[in-house]
């Protein structure tokens, strides 16, 4: 840990008091949640202050969805929670190991931060100010096409209502992308880069009722329907993430009409549902991402009850969803997301909304292996929640978000 990465010891200095135990979210919830107020003609739900957008459901959890009674933070299996998970939580006592140098030596270096370039400090955010940017919105669907080496972003919600732009990042400005076909306009859908075959696919979001059941792909000129045999049901505020290692689309949970927690797979022609034995509990607005050292998708927290999100880490193979238990955490949160970091070798978290608190959230965290840091860079974005973030080269890209009012600001950090 000494040398290169010696920032990261330097940071976990401060993990005690500003990080948050992960030994079991208190998922009883705290009154404040999310204010059911203004919605759009649409049925939309628009964004109150100090409430996230459910997308046109109302906050509370519908019929066949989650129990709140029933909500925990262990695994769950799909005929019920297993409440023997939950004790393998966090060991608060781990944290006392702190930034003992003897004790890092196994953690980020190990865990594949040697990938990175060579250090030069902290990982820092920096204010973008390109010429030309998409308007201000929440939850705008945003991936990284690598191929091409652009950021790829669609739709969102802002003053407009739900939207239906492409707008691709080349570093430097945001171009607006004119394509003959246009998927219809919608918020909180999934997007994630097939390098395999090179297209951006779209899945599902929000729009001024039930919400979409639809896949799409860009190839960077233009947009197509696709007509899979098989489909996931139709839904909004999913995870989704390329898997890299398997040639795989993942969609995880989201908004059915209810909570969801079903695990669905594209390779390019079908989605298939998969039954892993274990799995994350039904949840809506997680973080997800692929995580390319460990050749595994990532996902962290999620709302899990009328007023309730949770700050589980969990990692999936193909084959089972395993909690993983790190030693401190990013505090209780969903309408978050996550995107890695090459140049640090781990995977970024920014900002969120607690349900548990209702409070906009802007902390920045990186996962190296199953480990996660806190990390204080300074500037830093402005605390919200809905914001876009991509991988952008060796760095991760931020647009937008909410915090009382719609953002168009542009972060970039390394």
């Amino acid at each position: 840990m000494r040398g290169r990465f010696g920032w990261l010891a330097a940071g976990l200095l401060a993990i005690a008091g500003s990080g948050s135990g992960c030994g079991g979210d208190d998922e009883a919830g705290i009154d404040g949640g999310r204010d059911a107020g203004a919605r759009d003609a649409g049925g939309d739900a628009a964004l109150p202050d100090g409430g996230p957008d459910d997308g046109g459901t109302d906050g509370a959890v519908m019929d066949g969805g989650v129990d709140d009674a029933a909500i925990a933070d262990g695994a769950m299996s799909d005929g019920a929670i297993d409440d023997a998970a939950l004790d393998a939580g966090v060991d608060d006592a781990g944290t006392d190991a702190g930034p003992d140098d003897a004790g890092m030596d196994a953690g980020p270096d190990d865990a594949g931060m040697d990938a990175g370039p060579v250090d030069g400090g902290p990982p820092a955010w920096a204010p973008l100010t390109p010429s030309t940017a998409p308007s201000p919105r929440s939850h705008p669907g945003l991936t990284w096409d690598a191929t091409r080496g652009r950021a790829v972003l669609f739709g969102g919600f802002g003053a407009a209502g739900n939207l239906d732009d492409t707008w691709e990042y080349d570093g430097a400005t945001w171009t607006e992308i004119s394509t003959a076909t246009t998927p219809p306009a919608r918020q909180q859908p999934g997007l994630a880069f097939d390098s395999a075959r090179g297209v951006v696919v779209m899945f599902g979001g929000a729009r001024g009722g039930p919400p979409h059941g639809d896949t799409w792909e860009y190839d960077g000129t233009d947009w197509t329907a696709i007509s899979p045999p098989t489909s996931p049901p139709a839904r909004r505020s999913h995870g989704m993430a390329y898997d890299a290692s398997r040639d795989r689309v993942v969609v995880f949970g989201g908004n059915t009409g209810s909570f969801a927690g079903d695990t669905w797979e594209y390779d390019g022609t079908t989605w298939t549902r998969r039954f892993p034995p274990t799995r994350p509990s039904d949840r809506e607005v997680v973080g997800m991402t692929y995580d390319p050292i460990g050749a595994r998708i990532v996902l962290f927290g999620g709302r899990t009850g009328t007023t309730a999100s949770s700050s589980q880490t969990w990692a999936y193979d193909g084959t089972t969803w395993t909690l993983l238990t790190p030693s401190t955490s990013p505090g209780q949160r969903g309408n978050v997301a996550l995107a890695p970091l090459p140049a640090r070798g781990g995977i970024l978290l920014f900002g969120g909304w607690n349900w548990n608190t209702s409070s906009y959230l802007a902390d920045t965290w990186l996962l190296v292996g199953d480990e996660w840091y806190s990390l204080a860079p300074s500037p830093s974005p402005s605390a919200r929640y809905g914001n876009g973030l991509s991988t952008e080269g060796a760095g991760v890209l931020l647009f937008g978000g909410y915090a009382s009012t719609y953002l168009g600001d542009t972060w970039r950090i390394d």
